[in-house]
């Protein structure tokens, strides 16, 4: 099946696109996979990429979910925040890495096994997980985006809770993983 360049840049509009190498059909290659799996799914609109940190399970949408690596070797960049890992390369891009633990003001645990590269508004970067678990499609009678907790809060981090029997996850929204105060260094570093 053929990549139609139009319906990937509907889905991901330019300006929201730090492209960094494109196929034939003018389609980041990185992305590529993205837009064949809305192609053959329906929608992805409700899957989620599931991870922990403890015993704490939280999920990313998976149109927002580059790629899942091992754990990777980071240079510290001097003078950032402590969330701020530092950066590691792949495929000749520059990564910034994001501490979840330390992000959700978690107590540091040296079991961290991926990262997790995600797509925002200023570029990509990696979150730092325990590990990935897996990827979970929720029904919408399942996701509770309307508790109190979450319209209360000060952080847009928090998109919902997933249910799914007894086990509850926490649904993120990848466009506030990054705190405000550390998107100029984000995008700098990428």
């Amino acid at each position: 099946m053929a990549f139609d360049t139009q319906s990937y840049w509907d889905i991901f509009p330019p300006a929201k696109v730090r492209v960094h190498r494109m196929n034939q059909c003018g389609i980041p290659i990185d992305a590529a996979w993205l837009l064949q799996l809305r192609m053959d799914n329906k929608m992805v609109e409700n899957k989620y990429v599931i991870f922990k940190l403890g015993n704490e399970r939280y999920g990313l949408p998976i149109e927002s979910v580059e790629r899942i690596l091992p754990v990777q070797d980071v240079t510290r960049i001097p003078k950032t925040p402590k969330m701020l890992l530092g950066v590691f390369e792949l495929r000749g891009s520059t990564i910034p890495t994001i501490d979840a633990r330390m992000r959700f003001e978690l107590p540091e645990a040296a079991d961290a096994r991926n990262f997790v590269v995600i797509l925002t508004e200023e570029g990509r970067c990696a979150l730092r997980v325990d590990i990935v678990d897996g990827i979970l499609t929720f029904e919408e009678s399942e996701i509770d985006d309307n508790t109190s907790l979450i319209d209360n809060r000060n952080d847009d981090m928090l998109a919902g809770i997933g249910k799914r029997g007894e086990e509850l996850t926490v649904l993120l929204d990848p466009q506030h993983l990054v705190p405000k105060a550390m998107k100029n260094k984000l995008a700098a570093a990428a």
